[in-house]
């Protein structure tokens, strides 16, 4: 069992036993107060009398349990009573009778207080002790004063060992500089900083192996002293199951590409071949087997373009390295890919004149643009001009510092009944009329996922969709 006193947690072997320590404190405070009823009855104090019989009552709280409180608020009670029973009315019945219960009043709210005070200590105390992860209190100077059991199963560190120590002694050598300026940085600017944060953070056991953590502040004031309380998760288990399924995922992306390089070779030479057979001989077969032969071309075509999009979505689900980039410049790279079918659709493309500045991988940015773009050129009503619009996207306050692009069309729009499907892989929202394997979308939202976004469609006022793509700010 432990308790905490005056800010520290303290184990109960590190003083007497509770009985011996009950009796001496109740001793104590008996004699202090029998003292005050002395002087109270040589002296008529009246509501005076009231103010040293409340440091007994605050003599008793610092004792361990509720039970000294309660036996100190009643015993003063009896003497402030007994105080008026038999001393002199001095001033007068009324004025004396007024000032002894203006003491009792004093007497019981200190009590009241000191009681609910504890409660709330102890409630606190053992959300503390019943925590699933390492918890520390560590003051403005970085020393521990106060610790729980999970701190010793993660750190191997007993109690007695880390109390009055620097949190360095957590933290790896190397990081003990960058960790120095971040406590004081924390310090001068509390607040509630979540898990993770961003950071990748190591810390140091006691028999000197570094363990990956998680690492959540939040700034608490006891006893008129400011403090932090540092919540420590162990995430060994996790990086191990995330670096188990890289590899599993970079074995699968190998497989993929593999069997892509493999499949494409046969499958060039069906599509050079019939080609050929189609060009030369077209005119020597019947109907049928014209239409035969060009769904061979065309099914060719088809099966590369999906072997093609299955490459670059294993690319697109691999971290790339972030960057600040101007929404301009991927936007202005996708149109340029995009300029030959923009000039021979006829569309008409607007630019928003500010996009934001985006923290992203610049290639694959790119790439959700222009799959955007191109599915707002495809996807347009017979004999109509493409309308597209791209613009940035404005989130809601809830959503916090999430930047990202909007591309608006005047199509045929997306059923709301397919607006989650059309992001599935292969998944289309129209028949096979319109060239495209049903990818594209699909890769949108794998690149907005890879740096902690989302997209999504919906229907746009007047006609058409607004399709989104958003990307996570990282500090």
């Amino acid at each position: 069992m432990t308790e905490t006193r005056g800010g520290k947690h303290v184990g109960r072997s590190s003083r007497a036993s509770p009985h011996y320590s009950f009796m001496l404190g109740t001793l104590g405070t008996l004699v202090v107060a029998m003292v005050i009823f002395g002087v109270d009855l040589s002296t008529p104090l009246g509501i005076a009398g009231g103010v040293p019989y409340v440091a007994v009552v605050l003599l008793a709280t610092r004792q361990s349990g509720a039970r000294p409180t309660w036996i100190a608020a009643i015993g003063c009670s009896v003497l402030t009573a007994a105080g008026f029973i038999l001393s002199p009315p001095g001033a007068g019945i009324v004025p004396t009778l007024s000032n002894r219960a203006l003491a009792l009043f004093a007497i019981w709210t200190t009590a009241l207080l000191s009681l609910s005070r504890r409660s709330a200590e102890q409630r606190f105390e053992e959300a503390l002790l019943g925590a699933p992860y390492a918890v520390l209190m560590v003051d403005a100077e970085g020393r521990i004063e106060l610790t729980n059991p999970k701190v010793e199963e993660i750190f191997g560190y007993t109690e007695a060992e880390l109390l009055g120590q620097t949190v360095d002694r957590l933290v790896p050598a190397r990081a003990r500089g960058e960790h120095e300026r971040l406590r004081r940085s924390f310090h001068s600017a509390p607040a509630v900083r979540p898990m993770g944060a961003g950071r990748d953070l190591r810390a140091l056991k006691k028999d000197g192996q570094e363990i990956p953590v998680e690492i959540a502040l939040t700034p608490v004031k006891a006893n008129q002293k400011r403090y932090v309380l540092t919540t420590i998760v162990d995430i060994s288990q996790r990086k191990r199951e995330e670096e188990g399924v890289a590899a599993r995922n970079k074995e699968l992306e190998t497989l993929i590409h593999v069997t892509s390089h493999d499949l494409k070779e046969p499958l060039r030479a069906i599509e050079s071949f019939s080609t050929i057979v189609h060009d030369r001989y077209r005119e020597k077969l019947d109907p049928k087997g014209q239409d035969f032969l060009r769904r061979v071309v065309d099914a060719a075509a088809r099966l590369r373009r999906l072997l093609d999009d299955v490459v670059r979505i294993t690319r697109v689900r691999r971290p790339g390295e972030r960057s600040e980039v101007l929404g301009d410049k991927p936007v202005q790279s996708a149109l340029e890919r995009l300029s030959a079918r923009i000039e021979e659709s006829g569309a008409d493309v607007t630019v928003a004149t500010s996009l934001p500045l985006l923290q992203v991988d610049e290639t694959l940015a790119t790439e959700a643009v222009y799959n955007l773009v191109s599915n707002a050129l495809k996807f347009t009503a017979q004999g109509e001009r493409p309308l597209i619009e791209i613009d940035a996207y404005v989130p809601s306050p809830a959503e916090g510092r999430v930047l990202g692009l909007v591309v608006r069309d005047r199509g045929i729009g997306v059923p709301p009944e397919q607006a989650e499907r059309i992001f599935e892989l292969f998944q289309r929202g129209v028949g096979r009329d319109v060239e495209g394997t049903g990818a594209g979308l699909a890769i949108v939202r794998a690149i907005a996922e890879q740096h902690d976004g989302n997209a999504w469609v919906q229907e746009r006022p007047g006609g058409g969709s607004e399709f989104f793509v958003t990307f996570g700010f990282h500090e």
